[in-house]
């Protein structure tokens, strides 16, 4: 089993691969390592935040819709299956 990182505007992929598989995948901070919220707020925008107390204030990536958010994240998440697949072929 492989671990893998990508970094992509701030946002840390972070996955186990087994066989091409992914294995107990989440986002994280760039600069603490900590875990990322999801926060969708009710005017429908969305936004990705460091859950350590202090260490980024302001959103690490923020959204206009939801969507946007699912839509950036799973390209986010294609780009770390192909190292992936790549580090077996």
């Amino acid at each position: 089993m492989s671990r893998f990182e990508l970094t992509v505007e701030g946002v840390r992929f972070e996955c186990r691969c087994w066989e091409g598989q992914f294995q107990e995948r989440k986002i994280t901070c760039f600069k603490c390592g900590g875990a990322l919220t999801e926060r969708v707020w009710s005017a429908g925008n969305a936004e990705l935040m460091c859950s350590t107390m202090g260490c980024h204030p302001a959103p690490l990536k923020s959204f206009a819709t939801e969507t946007e958010m699912r839509d950036w994240l799973e390209r986010g998440w294609n780009l770390t299956a192909e190292k992936c697949r790549e580090d077996i072929s």
